[in-house]
């Protein structure tokens, strides 16, 4: 289940954004990202009182953004997994957790907060591409970062993985909190590496793996033909013009 925390639809942005959200456990994407596959999961969205509507059967897909550089001047893709998408959002939230769970670097403290502020504070940065920077700005106390509506040369894009490359994601796992709990001793202090638990993240224990060896012909043929239908679903009036074709070789891509 997922847990959307805020959003803010109304906002006077000429450019759609993607805000940092710590208390969701998932990524949310709205009208202005760009669907490429549907998971065939469904998850049930649960605002930050119990009290208020839950939004249910909200579906699962595979994503992307489109980001600008401004020190680089160039165009890239920033891909999405595993993400909760509502259409109506105008912006996108994303948990600082789970981009750093994917490698990304976050500097999610703000400049104004920073003894001695340089370029890369309040900014999120790649290992396997040096020379991206994005800056952070703050919408209140909120950071954030502005996205494009999918443009031409989409494809010609580098493209980036803003969350783990996973064809699962749990939030509830409990390796996390094992796994961080290890890290500081009984006093409180930092213990010794060689206590440190590095326990993987565990998935549905009950949804069937299966192996290339054992998927007939049949069964991949069928495969293909259900992301190329579910990208196919997409097709409306929120999603621009040719995002079938567009859905396919991108995944194609990937």
């Amino acid at each position: 289940m997922a847990d959307v925390t805020t959003y803010n639809e109304n906002t006077a942005s000429v450019d759609p954004r993607a805000e940092l959200d710590s208390h969701a456990d998932m990524v949310v994407l709205g009208a202005s990202a760009f669907i490429f596959e549907l998971s065939g999961s469904f998850c049930n969205v649960q605002p930050f009182d119990s009290k208020l509507e839950t939004s249910h059967d909200v579906p699962i897909v595979d994503g992307a953004l489109e980001y600008e550089c401004p020190y680089t001047m160039g165009t890239y893709i920033l891909i999405v997994r595993n993400a909760v998408y509502i259409k109506h959002f105008r912006n996108n939230l994303i948990p600082p957790f789970i981009m750093r769970e994917g490698g990304v670097i976050v500097n999610d403290v703000p400049k104004i907060h920073t003894k001695n502020p340089t370029v890369k504070d309040h900014s999120i940065s790649f290992h396997d591409e040096p020379d991206l920077l994005i800056p952070l700005h703050l919408s209140g106390i909120f950071s954030y970062f502005c996205t494009r509506t999918r443009g031409e040369g989409l494809f010609e894009c580098n493209k980036l993985f803003l969350t783990p490359d996973a064809s699962d994601w749990n939030p509830h796992c409990t390796s996390f909190e094992s796994n961080e709990k290890s890290v500081l001793d009984f006093k409180g202090e930092i213990s010794e590496k060689s206590r440190w638990l590095r326990d993987p993240r565990i998935f549905d224990d009950t949804e069937e793996i299966l192996t290339l060896s054992s998927v007939t012909v049949e069964q991949w043929n069928e495969h293909i033909d259900l992301n190329i239908s579910s990208a196919y679903i997409f097709d409306d009036a929120k999603i621009m013009e040719n995002n079938f074709a567009s859905a396919i070789n991108l995944r194609g891509e990937l």
